[in-house]
């Protein structure tokens, strides 16, 4: 007879395996520090000499390889479930992947005008030994960020689509939305409609926004939280919605992909820096009413005319 896990299990199952994952992680760059003699500037032995973003790809891969997908694909295999339909890696509409791609072509604007009210956020006074730690945490973070989006070779351009924008988005959807979403979802459903194989609409909004919040949270971006969790509520809905993670990985990818390209462009000299940062701000606030309004028209299809709902 087939064992029923708890929630409670599932979820300490993929923490142990994540830890571990972490752990090999570890063991992993270190190892790649020591092949290449990078080991001396580690512990500061030597002056920090940047080597461009190839260390930053090598690390992003095996983060998004072991430390988000593996414990997943272990989860699955642990509870004797088909990994493709336990991840939500299900078939669906083109239709859905098209709106799922202008919605996150639309939100632009009013995620723009988010980031840019977020930014300017500042603790109480007696709490500014925080905001100057959470500033500088975001700061390292961007610096990591800008040397990964400096490249101007075409082949960089292409690894940055591979690794930060097509490898990053199917691992965080894999983690975030494919798996952990819907243990939250259970997490937030009745005992009883749980094992009667019903699905409550609430625990779907429950956990669809506090995925959002880990999502942000996880990035270590305290200045540019709320665009995230907003990105981060969307996607989970985009999954809500048509059952395939298929869609939220679209977005995710579009949303990742329209950084690399615009960010190369500016890097080349083709288009003003910050290109694309300012839309929706400003004198052009107007834009943000209108992406809120088109983001709403492309929703209310998925709400209308839904594909069949995540399981």
């Amino acid at each position: 007879m087939k064992k029923e896990h708890t929630i409670l299990e599932k979820f300490m199952y993929l923490i142990i395996v994540m830890l571990a994952a972490s752990i090999a992680l570890l063991a992993l760059s270190f190892l790649y520090l020591a092949i290449f003699g990078l080991l001396p500037s580690l512990y500061g032995k030597e002056e920090v000499v940047s080597q461009g973003p190839g260390q930053l790809w090598v690390l992003l891969l095996l983060q998004s390889a072991l430390l988000f997908v593996y414990p997943c694909v272990r989860l699955a295999r642990h509870l004797k479930q088909p990994v493709a339909g336990s991840l939500g890696l299900k078939k669906t509409s083109w239709k859905w992947i098209g709106l799922a791609a202008a919605a996150i072509i639309a939100v632009i604007p009013f995620i723009n005008m988010t980031t840019q009210w977020n930014e300017a956020m500042h603790l109480p006074q007696w709490l500014s030994g925080l905001e100057d730690w959470l500033r500088q945490t975001q700061d390292a973070s961007d610096e990591g960020l800008k040397e990964l989006m400096s490249v101007n070779t075409v082949w960089g351009f292409l690894i940055n689509l591979v690794v930060v924008a097509a490898a990053a988005a199917f691992s965080e959807e894999i983690l975030f939305r494919g798996t952990l979403l819907p243990l939250l979802r259970d997490a937030f459903t009745p005992k009883q409609m749980r094992e009667n194989g019903e699905q409550s609409a609430a625990a779907w909004h429950w956990a669809i926004w506090v995925m959002a919040i880990v999502f942000s949270a996880f990035h270590m971006q305290f200045f540019g939280f709320v665009p995230r969790m907003l990105l981060g509520a969307l996607l989970g809905y985009l999954f809500y919605w048509t059952g395939s993670i298929w869609v939220p990985m679209t977005a995710h990818f579009l949303n990742n992909a329209l950084a690399v390209c615009l960010n190369y462009a500016c890097n080349l000299g083709w288009l003003p820096e910050n290109f694309g940062d300012e839309v929706g701000t400003g004198s052009q606030w107007w834009m943000s009413l209108v992406s809120v309004l088109l983001v709403a028209l492309i929703v209310r299809v998925f709400v209308k005319k839904p594909a069949g709902r995540a399981e």
